[in-house]
């Protein structure tokens, strides 16, 4: 709802439906996740809000990967390669085998023109999970 309430510009209920989320559970990480989409959607793109979010996610469990990935995904759509970098790598540091992740990471590398380092990222995301899709799709787009 959220979402919806940010889309039509309606601020009373954005207040009224994040504040009813988290009297609904603030001790869940994905209660902040959710809430951080309507945030960072591209129509939105209120990044600073959306970061916050996530870091009290961060702030509940800090082990929570999807929290990192969704960081990462806010600092690359900033254009922050730096801040993206550094949250994929606590999500590899907890799964050194996140095929997201490696993605995100090779991402920043083609922004960065490191074409070889961005393949080899991926090559590892399909080895790890040869199921995994997005993996094939970023590897052909480069």
């Amino acid at each position: 709802m959220v979402k919806v309430n940010k889309l039509s510009d309606d601020g009373k209920g954005v207040s009224e439906n994040t504040n009813k989320a988290l009297e609904l559970d603030d001790k869940n990480p994905l209660v902040y996740l959710t809430l951080s989409e309507a945030y960072s959607n591209i129509k939105i793109k209120d990044y600073s809000k959306a970061t916050e979010l996530l870091f009290k996610a961060i702030q509940v469990n800090p082990k929570h990967v999807n929290a990192y990935l969704n960081i990462s995904k806010v600092y690359l759509a900033k254009g922050n390669g730096t801040d993206a970098i550094k949250n994929i790598e606590e999500v590899l540091k907890i799964d050194n085998k996140n095929s997201e992740a490696l993605i995100l990471k090779a991402r920043v590398y083609v922004l960065i023109n490191k074409n070889n380092e961005a393949i080899t990222l991926l090559n590892d995301a399909i080895n790890n999970d040869p199921s995994y899709s997005p993996a094939f799709n970023e590897l052909a787009e480069l």
